[in-house]
């Protein structure tokens, strides 16, 4: 994913999880005609199915987001969905209720090259998929521009809240060679910004609700989310001009 200059940066909007990204490196014009730019759009942390204070709206939000997209001048060349479709549920014939909405929502798309991550139970990455990612890694030259997607966060942000990935560490390491590597991940329900050495990680928002900011001293366990307050912004559209260096700016919830 090539940038042109910055006569072409590309500002586009997204609805709280969602995250569009186009031209995150640095490089020339005619490097980025010649790669080909493309962007894409980031869905994560939907949780179709949560009721509560921290969303009085959450039954309708993933539904707004879709509009949103569909509405873009430029539609995305692809769509990833960065994990925990829908919330958590004990009931067998609701989980199954819970799916079938979504796959009804998310439908919806113009776009239909979408892509699906898994949500909680990707607390370590295991040997086989590490493998796979050092196989294809090989096949790359160090000044490749690589995009990482991932639910969890790969570095431990903190792990006392299962905001880590167990075995993390090995696919930085393995990624660490490469010059130009971004990671965009979902999980923690909250913008954060990172760097491991020269790897950036950006975390999205989720489209239902936020989870509490740790603080200096978070406790043990993590806190339940806060009532939803729109003047803290924990949901609604985002603009993102991505270039050297990307900036992000919260705009209001959006009204249906």
């Amino acid at each position: 994913m090539l940038q042109a200059d910055r006569r072409d940066f590309l500002k586009l909007a997204g609805v709280a999880g969602v995250t569009f990204t186009a031209g995150l490196f640095p490089g020339r014009k005619a490097a980025a005609q010649a790669a080909g730019d493309f962007h894409f759009v980031q869905f994560s942390d939907t949780h179709w199915g949560y009721k509560g204070k921290a969303n009085p709206d959450a039954e309708h939000t993933l539904e707004k987001a879709i509009v949103t997209v569909n509405g873009l001048a430029r539609q995305p060349d692809f769509i990833v969905f960065t994990g925990d479709l829908t919330h958590t549920t004990e009931d067998p014939k609701e989980r199954r209720a819970r799916m079938k909405r979504v796959r009804e929502i998310i439908g919806d798309l113009k776009v239909k090259d979408v892509r699906f991550l898994p949500g909680e139970n990707d607390a370590a990455l295991g040997d086989e998929q590490l493998a796979w990612l050092a196989a294809d890694l090989k096949q790359r030259k160090t000044d490749d521009r690589i995009v990482v997607l991932t639910h969890r966060p790969l570095f431990d942000l903190l792990p006392s809240w299962d905001w880590a990935t167990a075995d993390g560490a090995k696919a930085i390491e393995l990624l660490m060679p490469y010059q130009n590597v971004v990671v965009f991940y979902g999980h923690i329900h909250q913008e954060n910004h990172h760097m491991t050495g020269h790897i950036a990680h950006h975390a999205a928002k989720s489209l239902i609700f936020p989870q509490p900011t740790p603080g200096p001293n978070p406790p043990a366990r993590r806190p339940p989310p806060p009532p939803f307050d729109a003047s803290l912004k924990p949901l609604g559209t985002r603009d993102i001009t991505m270039g050297k260096t990307a900036t992000f700016v919260e705009l209001p919830v959006t009204k249906a």
